[in-house]
């Protein structure tokens, strides 16, 4: 039980950022480590719209989700996010609410897909 004044953190992972990858935390899944989105809206960045599938995609849903990442990460705004959030962390600890959901659904070792 927590001291009194106490804030509980549970240790998810590590955080990288690159700006060819964005704001990454490890995770382990199944026994292996897996690198997720860290920004809580991630998926759903202003300014950012999950592309149309190219006709003939064979792997369209890859590709969108790929194709959708590479547009956040070149995005300024995401980029500043994501530093300001990793200067937040060596502060204070950040939660990551969207992460949490994940990570019940890769624990059951249910396919995601994030549209």
């Amino acid at each position: 039980m927590p001291s009194p004044g106490k804030t509980k953190v549970t240790l998810l992972g590590k955080l990288r950022y690159t700006e060819a990858e964005g704001l990454q935390i490890s995770v382990s899944v199944k026994g292996k480590t897996v690198w997720e989105e860290a920004l809580p809206n991630a998926y759903n960045w202003p300014g950012i719209t999950w592309p149309d599938i190219p006709k003939g995609e064979k792997d369209g849903g890859v590709w969108r989700y790929r194709e959708y990442l590479r547009l956040l990460h070149a995005d300024p705004s995401y980029q500043l996010a994501a530093k300001d959030f990793l200067e937040r962390q060596g502060r204070e600890p950040q939660q990551l609410p969207d992460l949490a959901q994940k990570l019940e659904i890769a624990r059951h070792g249910w396919k995601v897909m994030l549209y």
